[in-house]
């Protein structure tokens, strides 16, 4: 990585003059760092149609995005883009001086850089250093480089890992920030991808029926020929979920407690008399978007996203179209709800993993 340039020389290096100027409400580089394409779907408005004094503008030259001002911020700042051959080479932040229309300083000050490294024209590294600062922000220095892997279909994961410099530092901070094969889950596989919790308290996201119901039929298990158990039924009409393949509204979740294997029925072709008619509860639980993952983890009820496995992946294929049945719903063990002689009990600590597709429905007990 190059020594970043000072501002005076990236204000001769990279002129404004007959550039195409675009405002926008917000226009942050580090929003878009890690894909500028990311700049052609932010929507530009008429300086007159933005309502406050902050607002970003963005200077283009050839269709190039080369440089943007944060005017009216608490914190203004500029930012210099550099191009070579066609893509980013690098890009550098500088505060003001303008802390809170405060003056605090007579000099301009270096925020962040980025450094990109391309192999065969496809990007390779992204290096985000965010400078020390005790004027501003008040933080040390952290660096965050993100690595690209690809296989013969394209873009298969980008790595990302965080160092800081500190005491509070003492290892990278590691995580995958793009996963080809979770998105194309979330797409395909799941009603939701976004996951959403039942939550304790009135929250704004609408109700979604999770109760009890005295009539639901059930069926016997195909292994051990005892009644399956009646659990909940999950109503599934939502703007927010992906129903696709999806042919019953009203979803029965059933489990066998007697010997806790997999369970695979037709709603449709349940006509046994009920078995259960003491639920485990009446409750409606209302449901709200999470994406803390250890409060995902603990959660009693979890609709959508990724299935969070306790043992191995274990995602079936519908019966009927052979197709990847979609995810519904996670329930986690509450030995404190019972029916009859049943305890909310998967295992030891255990889940439920529902999944449907066409008029399929698919129940898997997992435990540790």
């Amino acid at each position: 990585m190059s020594t970043p340039p000072s501002i005076e020389t990236l204000r001769k290096i990279t002129p404004i003059d007959n550039s195409l100027i675009k405002y926008y409400p917000d226009l942050d580089f580090l929003d878009i760092s890690d894909n500028i394409d990311k700049i052609n779907k932010k929507k530009s408005k008429n300086l007159s149609d933005i309502e406050t004094n902050y607002h970003s503008i963005g200077y283009f030259q050839n269709e190039k995005l080369i440089r943007i001002d944060q005017v009216g911020a608490g914190i203004p700042k500029e930012t210099y883009i550099i191009w070579e051959n066609g893509k980013v080479k690098e890009a550098h932040d500088f505060f003001l001086g303008l802390r809170w229309g405060e003056k605090i300083s007579n000099k301009e000050q270096l925020s962040s850089s980025w450094f990109y490294t391309y192999e065969n024209d496809l990007t390779k590294k992204i290096v985000w250093l965010n400078y020390e600062d005790r004027k501003y922000y008040d933080h040390g220095k952290m660096t965050v480089t993100y690595d690209y892997e690809y296989d013969s279909k394209g873009l298969l994961f980008i790595r990302q890992t965080v160092m800081g410099e500190g005491k509070l530092w003492k290892e990278p901070q590691i995580q995958i920030s793009f996963d080809r094969e979770k998105e194309l889950f979330l797409k395909t596989c799941t009603i939701s991808k976004s996951p959403l919790i039942a939550a304790n308290s009135k929250v704004s996201d609408n109700v979604i029926d999770f109760k009890i119901k005295n009539n639901t039929r059930t069926c016997n298990c195909k292994k051990c020929k005892m009644p399956l158990s009646f659990i909940a039924t999950v109503n599934l009409i939502d703007k927010r979920f992906n129903l696709t393949n999806i042919k019953i509204t009203d979803t029965p979740v059933l489990h066998c407690f007697n010997c806790m294997e997999t369970q695979h029925y037709n709603p449709d072709s349940l006509n046994l008399p009920v078995v259960n008619k003491v639920a485990f509860t009446e409750t409606v639980y209302k449901f709200k978007r999470e994406t803390d993952e250890e409060a995902l983890e603990k959660a009693f009820l979890k609709i959508g996203g990724q299935p969070i496995w306790i043992q191995e992946d274990g995602h079936p294929k519908c019966s009927q179209c052979s197709k990847t049945m979609k995810f519904i719903i996670e329930i986690q063990t509450d030995e404190n709800l019972v029916n009859g002689f049943d305890t909310l009990a998967f295992g030891d600590s255990g889940k439920l993993y529902v999944f449907a597709c066409c008029d399929n429905v698919t129940t898997i007990p997992q435990w540790y």
